[in-house]
């Protein structure tokens, strides 16, 4: 799946799934800023409670992330082989640039 084919998926499951706009648009922001370092759109990605997981799987590397509505985030790396195990969170309102290249660092440290 392209990144433009994600947003337009995402789009349509505020309208198909009754999420909250702010929900949807929160998990778009999200994608735009994470699109680079991930390469791709998550493989599995739902509504669970009030926040939208996204999950890569690549090889024995595993990228967990909850977007919520009010922009906030939180994320989990697994590595399958190794059992190394990396969180993160922020809960303020998007965006947030340190997060974000912490994240990054550590999917380059891992060859992601």
């Amino acid at each position: 799946m392209s990144w433009k084919a994600w947003g337009e998926y995402v789009s349509r499951m505020e309208v198909q799934h009754s999420l909250p706009a702010p929900l949807v648009e929160s998990v778009l922001r999200f994608s735009r800023a994470i699109g680079g370092y991930v390469g791709g759109p998550p493989a599995r990605a739902g509504c669970v409670e009030s926040k939208f997981e996204l999950i890569w799987d690549k090889g024995p590397h595993v990228l967990e992330v909850e977007v919520a509505s009010h922009g906030g985030w939180s994320w989990l790396y697994r590595n399958r082989e190794t059992e190394r195990v990396v969180e993160g969170e922020y809960f303020g309102r998007f965006f947030a640039p340190e997060q974000l290249r912490r994240l990054n660092q550590l999917l380059r440290e891992v060859r992601w």
